[in-house]
């Protein structure tokens, strides 16, 4: 497989858990009326949907500068593990931890939405050299993150009819993209860059 399509598989897998804030937007109503019982106002728990994008808003003008000095498939391997952190905050302890908890999940999540919808398109845009190839890669990117979108809210909304922490089970398939990105721009390359120089010192013997 070529690194072109190794980044490519590992873009658009990223990019599909860039919408995962949608499952809250799906479970509010239930998550307002677990914690109005413990005493929370809904404006308490509709703070979560603010977190949420104002700290993806701060965080898309930061990635820029960071995805320069630090490895953006490094960076994906990131979104996966936050978006994990998120889905425990949110489907293990929600309903028993603390409003702050929820907040610091919502911040998590949007990080991972900044990350997720601006780090794949930069690294593809490194390996397509031509305009017709950027296009294809945008369109095949915002694809699947579409596809993310609809998967979230729909099953989301499925899942946390009968509990609202089920819901955020989905966003522990983060796990799954972790570890494709993990084997296809690291394992994989350590690997192919293992034989590449032991071909060479052979055919320097």
């Amino acid at each position: 497989m070529t690194p072109k399509k190794k980044a490519l598989i590992s873009a658009c897998a990223t990019s599909s858990i860039g919408m995962m804030w949608l499952v809250t937007s799906a479970v509010l109503a239930y998550m307002i009326g677990t914690y109005a019982a413990q005493g929370a106002s809904p404006q308490q728990i509709v703070m979560v949907m603010t977190i949420q994008p104002l700290v993806g808003v701060f965080m898309a003008f930061l990635t820029g500068p960071i995805s320069m000095r630090v490895s953006k498939k490094l960076l994906m391997c990131t979104a996966c593990v936050l978006t994990v952190i998120s889905g425990i905050i949110y489907g293990v302890f929600g309903g028993q931890c603390s409003i702050g908890l929820l907040y610091v999940g919502a911040a998590l999540s949007g990080i991972v939405s900044a990350l997720a919808s601006t780090v794949p398109n930069s690294l593809m845009a490194q390996y397509a050299v031509s305009f017709e190839e950027r296009g294809k890669f945008s369109g095949y990117n915002n694809a699947f993150m579409q596809g993310g979108a609809l998967l979230m809210s729909s099953v989301g909304g499925l899942l946390g009819a009968s509990r609202w922490q089920n819901a955020f089970l989905l966003w522990f398939l983060a796990i799954p993209v972790l570890v494709l990105v993990l084997v296809l721009c690291f394992v994989l390359g350590a690997a192919m860059s293992a034989c590449i120089q032991l071909a060479a010192i052979r055919w320097y013997l």
